[in-house]
């Protein structure tokens, strides 16, 4: 190891200097003469942060001649991904979800007073990701995602990648079956939530009563954005493509015409005032960081009170009246979204006709389930 004399290093730390390529760089004495050293970054922001970080390293006279990059801060990190052709190639809501999730481990980071990854250790982070949720598909969705963010650490080693996905096969399960609600316990959990003391009951109210007059999965409930919100003529209607059966339809958009006091609670000002924003912002930040596990607030309260269900029962009951009401399948699947691929935008935009007024106030007792 080469040690350079003290007085090589005097003075105060280095500005960087942006040469014409974009690339900052920093005038230093070493050894007796002056030299430019690359800081390999086009970001300000990061080189004066390499630029500090090794003045400070030459004042304790141990550095060599040629300089380890110290490890960068996480927002820094954030900041070097964002940057990335990768990145800017995602949808916008791919590019929430990795925010969403990078800003939940930088805060857990935080508590632990850690601002570097070279600070944690393999073992810590998949304990992390192991209190993420209880699925191993949020395990497995929450790795990958920080794996590619720390990808942009050339010279420091990411931790992600020596951890393996867990198993999602379905193998051995039991199929779900999920019961329909009737219209009397739809109007009880109605007045649970309403006396309920959750912390955002206002957004469980609201997507309890999407997905009571549209059927929509959890899911698409949670993560529903308001550019998706369109409006005709007639009156407001969501269009989007099913997060479940979107790559087997390819991209095909379910059209649910809105009516009465859903379609006025989502007119809102405080629901429109960004088209970028998810109509349930605190619901959609809890399932990109939780899944489905998102869904147990709900849950625990219908167990409370002994009603049988889930969210899901909602699209069994809103099936269950299209039956009723003489819907036909292929045009009941134009706003319930199906997984067959035959399913056509012609459908589609049949169901946008559907008067869904008509559909949801077709009664569903326990007689017809």
């Amino acid at each position: 190891m080469k040690i350079h004399l003290k007085t090589d290093f005097t003075g105060p730390p280095p500005t960087p200097f942006k040469r014409p390529n974009g690339i900052y760089y920093i005038r230093q004495r070493v050894a007796g003469r002056d030299v430019w050293r690359s800081l390999r970054t086009k970001k300000k922001s990061e080189a004066v942060f390499l630029a500090l970080e090794i003045w400070r390293n030459r004042q304790a006279d141990l550095i060599q001649s040629i300089i380890k990059v110290p490890a960068l801060p996480f927002p820094l990190i954030w900041e070097k991904y964002i940057q990335t052709e990768k990145f800017t190639n995602l949808s916008e809501s791919t590019k929430r979800t990795k925010n969403v999730r990078f800003v939940a481990f930088k805060k857990w980071a935080d508590s632990k007073k850690v601002k570097t990854l070279e600070e944690l250790t393999v073992i810590d982070c998949e304990k992390y990701l192991s209190q993420c949720g209880k699925t191993n598909k949020t395990f497995n969705n929450t790795l990958n995602d920080l794996k590619t963010i720390f990808s942009v650490l050339e010279d420091s080693e990411n931790h992600f990648t020596k951890i393996a996905q867990r198993s999602i096969s379905a193998a051995g399960r039991e199929s779900k079956v999920y019961p329909a609600f009737d219209d009397e316990t739809v109007q009880r959990i109605f007045e649970l939530l309403e006396n309920s003391k959750l912390k955002n009951k206002r957004e469980w109210i609201i997507a309890c009563k999407i997905a009571s007059v549209t059927g929509l999965r959890f899911k698409d409930v949670a993560l529903l954005q308001k550019k998706s919100i369109k409006s005709d003529e007639k009156s407001l209607y969501i269009e989007l493509s099913p997060h479940k059966t979107s790559k087997k339809t390819q991209n095909a958009k379910v059209l649910i015409r809105l009516f009465g006091e859903t379609a006025q609670l989502l007119k809102t000002e405080m629901f429109f005032k960004s088209l970028d924003d998810y109509v349930l912002p605190v619901i959609s930040d809890n399932y990109i960081r939780c899944g489905e596990n998102a869904e147990q607030s709900f849950l625990r309260l219908l167990a409370r009170h002994g009603i049988v269900g889930r969210f899901h029962s909602f699209r069994v009951s809103i099936a269950s009246k299209a039956q009723k009401a003489g819907v036909s399948e292929k045009v009941a699947g134009g706003f319930l979204g199906h997984t067959n691929e035959n399913q056509t935008k012609h459908y589609n935009r049949a169901a946008l006709e559907i008067d869904m007024e008509k559909v949801v106030n077709e009664k569903l007792s326990v007689e017809n389930l």
